[in-house]
């Protein structure tokens, strides 16, 4: 076990094959975010590290442990040359960011020689790709993105690739053994540049973007692709024997097939017809806490408790005051409900923290937000509460100040309330300030997930995905949503590993019946099966294997219509 920075390499006990790169430290644990293969890279490897890493002694982990990495822990991104190349290409991957060597005299013609990173996708799907940097061995020098039919030389595939001095370029082979075709390349541009590959059934289309976010087509084709493909980023530095240096972030590979995963069904309604409450779910039961309940925009303090078990409301504890869009994070019996806009709309943002104890059945007060701040998100990573984002607005105003703070609040060795701190600190701020986000916390990482820019319910909403690591505090870009959203609060949280996102608002004022999977470990959005309607803002939580949501509303033909529909769907896998 080796460090550099904050990195951690975990070689498995064969010394060849696998290893598990680790980005930090939380509770004592080491955490695997990634787990790479690459036949070729145990002893290379080997030598690097121990020239080139400093051992781990000293550290929270002793330097003589051992742990055994596993193929199956993550979809996992594999290594090798395609082709006739005449040095063996290398990769690897650290800090997000994938360093590629690769020799061969092309991918072109009939045949390809090159160095292929890569992973299975089974059916639809796209990759998406920063690329930021190309050594410059040719001017046709090729580094991008690619799916192909197999690993062998000739396969059919469809790739968008970035040359050091002749632009970017669609091309693709249309059937195994076939000549390879290409579009135009786009005027030479400068590094970093995006890239980006849609497959469609057998319809494959290529995109390039300055930013990542405003795309342009540059070709499609249709190519006779199998169910399997191997999807990934490829260099070929165009002159046989040297190796061409590619540097790519930002790596996002995500699959459209929708997978049937939820069987819903209509259970008891709730009390009251409302949306853009708080909630979540503890101590096996979904807790609901005020929000608007008509079309007036007026709130509540009034809370209930839906019990799964017996399929019945109950009616707790009325909030301390009158709240919508306060953050929500559960630490055992306790609820813990931090900022928000007070009263009916458009109320002033609050600083103040409430915490509901599920067993008592009562609230008190936490230590307040440094600042009033509504709209924003927040997990419980450890024994820390992270407060991220959100915006302020003064009572009477619609006008919001979008904010990026991150504050942090312990909540001390257990979850009794008496060894809470009685203040919260700061932390590097979101990269995008915004409102309306969500947020979740896995593997000892934080994601500040989409979102809407100021009042911008209509054009405003965020597709952008974030991930803070405490033991660097520092963040990383993600993969973004597969949609833009915002009003994600209170139905955005961790399961099993993997992070769950229910409905939202995206451009258009429109509400969605979505249910989006985030895989940490392969940086990629899917798809679950929708819920039986659109919805804005209702709470959701997960309560043994069950996914529960309740309330919302939306408004079909510009009439606002608010629920008090309360579905589940099971089982999830």
């Amino acid at each position: 076990m080796f460090r550099r920075s904050t990195d951690y390499i975990v070689r498995s006990k064969t010394g060849r094959g696998s290893i598990c790169l680790v980005e930090g430290l939380e509770d004592r644990k080491l955490f695997c975010s990634l787990l790479h293969v690459d036949p070729t890279l145990g002893p290379i490897a080997s030598q690097s590290v121990s020239e080139a890493w400093q051992s781990l002694a000293g550290d929270d982990l002793s330097a003589t442990q051992t742990m055994t990495a596993s193929a199956t822990a993550v979809q996992a991104w594999q290594s090798r040359d395609i082709g006739n190349v005449g040095v063996q290409g290398s990769s690897a991957l650290s800090g997000g960011v994938h360093t590629v060597r690769g020799s061969g005299a092309d991918i072109f013609g009939t045949a390809d020689a090159f160095r292929y990173v890569y992973q299975k996708l089974e059916g639809d799907g796209q990759i998406v790709v920063r690329t930021d940097s190309f050594t410059n061995t040719h001017d046709w020098a090729k580094s991008g993105v690619m799916i192909r039919n197999s690993l062998a030389f000739d396969s059919a595939h469809a790739s968008m690739f970035m040359t050091p001095a002749q632009g970017s370029s669609f091309q693709y082979r249309s059937g195994n053994g076939n000549v390879t075709q290409f579009t135009q390349p786009a005027a030479a541009s400068s590094f970093p540049r995006w890239l980006k590959l849609v497959r469609s059934g057998s319809t494959v289309t290529g995109f390039r973007s300055a930013d990542g976010v405003n795309w342009g087509k540059a070709g499609s084709a249709t190519v006779a692709l199998n169910q399997s493909v191997f999807i990934g980023l490829a260099v070929s530095s165009h002159m046989n024997g040297s190796l061409g240096t590619a540097k790519f972030s930002s790596v996002s590979v995500q699959a459209n097939n929708t997978s049937s995963t939820f069987a819903w069904s209509t259970v008891a309604d709730a009390p009251l017809a409302r949306f853009e409450a708080q909630g979540a779910a503890a101590s096996g039961k979904l807790y609901v806490f005020g929000g608007f309940y008509n079309a007036n925009i007026q709130a509540t303090a009034r809370s209930d408790a839906y019990n799964p078990e017996n399929n019945t409301w109950t009616r707790i504890a009325d909030m301390p005051e009158v709240l919508t869009h306060a953050a929500v994070v559960v630490d055992g019996p306790n609820i813990y409900l931090m900022g928000g806009f007070v009263g009916n709309h458009p109320g002033p943002s609050s600083n103040r923290v409430w915490v509901y104890n599920t067993q008592s059945n009562s609230w008190s007060r936490g230590p307040d937000l440094p600042e009033d701040r509504g709209a924003g998100a927040a997990a419980r990573l450890g024994r820390n509460i992270h407060f991220i984002a959100g915006a302020s607005r003064v009572a009477g105003s619609q006008q919001y100040r979008d904010k990026a703070d991150h504050w942090v609040l312990n909540l001390g060795s257990s979850n009794t309330r008496p060894d809470d701190a009685t203040s919260w600190s700061t932390r590097a701020n979101v990269p995008q300030a915004r409102n309306h986000l969500g947020a979740a916390a896995v593997n000892g990482r934080l994601y500040a997930i989409g979102g809407q820019l100021i009042g911008s319910e209509d054009d405003g909403n965020l597709s952008r995905v974030d991930m803070y690591n405490p033991a660097t505090n520092t963040w990383t870009t993600r993969a973004a949503l597969p949609l833009k959203l915002g009003h994600l609060a209170s139905t955005t949280f961790s399961v099993n590993g993997k992070i769950l996102v229910i409905t939202g608002v995206t451009q258009g004022l429109t509400e969605t019946a979505g249910v989006l999977e985030y895989s940490p470990g392969t940086n990629s959005w899917k798809r679950l099966e929708s819920l039986p309607g659109t919805r804005r803002a209702p709470v959701a939580g997960w309560i043994d294997g069950k996914l529960i949501v309740s309330g919302g509303d939306n408004r079909p033909n510009g009439v606002e219509t608010i629920y008090r529909t309360t579905w589940i769907g099971s089982p999830y896998r």
